[in-house]
């Protein structure tokens, strides 16, 4: 899977990267294709091998692609469920939405963005983390990064934080916003942390959707 991108330049790399990216702005029915998805993991391995001195081994790249196809993957401790999520965290930040890596705590998603964030950067991929204790303007830039690590109650939060935000907005009546483009006057928006919720790629998944199911999250504005 390596042998062609491995002999590649770094700049050619990139420009194949943006290759993928175009074809998803185009909305191509094929974009999550296998031979999309076979090209976008050999971009992968190769930034890893460049970047982090090692490439990524058969079990990563099966649970990668199991789960940048939407299943869930599961895996022993010490198979590397770090650089797993690269691969279908880079996938799906081709279409330019922004995806959310959810851990089960701060101190997992600094490492993890940090451990991958010369890979990500390898490729043309932005990547930040968000944190409790953070200015708002550095969470609002992390957000709007291709790939956004975090802990899963922060996201929980700042979700519900933006909906505070977008409920304090004044009602205006229906199409004159529409209105008041056509004549030339500026939106003026709220603003928010998150810009949409497209996917998200979940740590302890089991542990997230079962056992913690029914612990709800509780902001008072």
């Amino acid at each position: 899977m390596e042998a062609e991108p491995g002999n590649a330049s770094h700049q050619k790399l990139k420009d194949r990267a943006d290759e993928l990216r175009a074809r998803r702005f185009q909305r191509k029915p094929d974009w999550l294709s296998a031979d999309v998805l076979t090209e976008a993991c050999s971009l992968a391995c190769v930034a890893a091998r460049q970047t982090l001195g090692h490439g990524l081994d058969d079990v990563q790249l099966l649970a990668g692609l199991a789960m940048a196809r939407g299943s869930v993957a599961e895996m022993a401790t010490g198979e590397g469920k770090t650089f797993t999520a690269a691969i279908p965290a880079f996938i799906h930040s081709l279409s330019g939405r922004g995806v959310h890596v959810n851990t089960s705590n701060e101190y997992l998603s600094h490492r993890d963005c940090e451990q991958l964030q010369p890979l990500f950067e390898f490729i043309d991929t932005s990547c930040a983390d968000i944190r409790t204790q953070q200015e708002p303007a550095d969470k609002a830039a992390a957000y709007r990064c291709d790939i956004t690590y975090g802990a899963g109650a922060e996201f929980g939060f700042d979700y519900q934080r933006d909906q505070i935000t977008l409920r304090q907005t004044p009602e205006t009546r229906l199409g004159a916003d529409l209105l008041g483009l056509l004549r030339g006057h500026e939106q003026v928006l709220q603003p928010t942390f998150q810009r949409g919720l497209s996917v998200a790629i979940v740590d302890e998944i089991d542990n997230v959707l079962i056992d913690h199911a029914g612990s709800p999250l509780l902001l008072c504005g």
